[in-house]
């Protein structure tokens, strides 16, 4: 069994530390990042959105997680296997209107893809292989459903433990190698004024959309005394071996079946 002084070095990234970084396809630069789509199953970012109204004014331009080759801290850039042509013709998904099947359906078959759904509802592939073969609609609707959310609309929601509301979400945090949201970055607020925490995403009973709250499976005691939190500093494999050790709760891992959930109130 692993020991929480074990836990293997997983890059882990701020969504606002990423934010702004420029996309750059195969032959130039196209457009920046501007927030993250993930599905509220897995916490899985499916897409990347792009703040790039030269592109397409009328709506935004979304690109898939399965097509970034590297994130470049020094020049602030993520590589895009795409090239600037693919990017600016891809299926345009208006503005404040949410991603549906019929939108990802069209989207893969822009592209040629193998849509993420048709071998797991919970994995996305690891590389850009086409053609295998697989219908775009078969088997979308025969898993559990979810809903494709917005990173940035998730800030500023509520925590809620077993015994009430503690602080509010700040940031995501997400792991580099499978684009999963792992933990989330809160500010304490009046619990412990100027005190963040980190959360992991596993131990969150259900989220509620309408109310902006996410349940979480910890007593607010708990929370207040976890080990201190710098967001200026990279959380290390150290830090978060104490802080799964605190919480006693083994840590994030890579999901293969899906979250707990009960509801999720959209």
């Amino acid at each position: 069994m692993q020991m929480f002084s074990e836990l293997p070095f997983i890059k882990l990234r701020r969504l606002r530390d990423i934010r702004g970084f420029e996309l750059r396809s195969t032959d130039g630069e196209v457009g920046k990042l501007y927030d993250i789509l993930f599905d509220d199953l897995t916490l899985t970012v499916r897409y990347l959105v792009m703040n790039t109204e030269n592109c397409s004014p009328e709506g935004q331009v979304l690109v898939s997680s399965i097509a970034v080759d590297d994130v470049d801290d020094a020049n602030n850039e993520i590589s895009i296997q795409l090239s600037c042509n693919q990017i600016r013709h891809s299926p345009v998904l208006e503005k404040h209107q949410p991603v549906t099947p019929i939108y990802e359906i069209e989207y893969f078959r822009y592209y040629d893809w193998p849509p993420y759904w048709s071998s797991s509802p919970f994995v996305p592939p690891l590389s850009l292989n086409r053609g295998n073969g697989t219908s775009l609609d078969e088997g979308r609707d025969r898993h559990m459903p979810y809903h494709i959310c917005s990173a940035i609309n998730m800030i500023d929601f509520y925590i809620v433990a077993r015994d009430g509301k503690f602080g509010h979400v700040r940031d995501v945090v997400i792991d580099e190698k499978t684009w999963m949201i792992c933990y989330l970055e809160v500010d304490a607020g009046e619990d412990l004024p100027g005190r963040y925490v980190l959360l992991e995403t596993d131990w969150i009973n259900s989220m509620d959309w309408s109310g902006k709250n996410i349940m979480m499976e910890l007593d607010k005691e708990v929370i207040r005394s976890a080990p201190f939190y710098d967001p200026g500093l990279e959380v290390s494999p150290d830090y978060r071996a104490k802080l799964h050790e605190h919480y006693a709760r083994y840590t994030y891992r890579d999901r293969s079946v899906p979250n707990r959930y009960k509801s999720r109130g959209h």
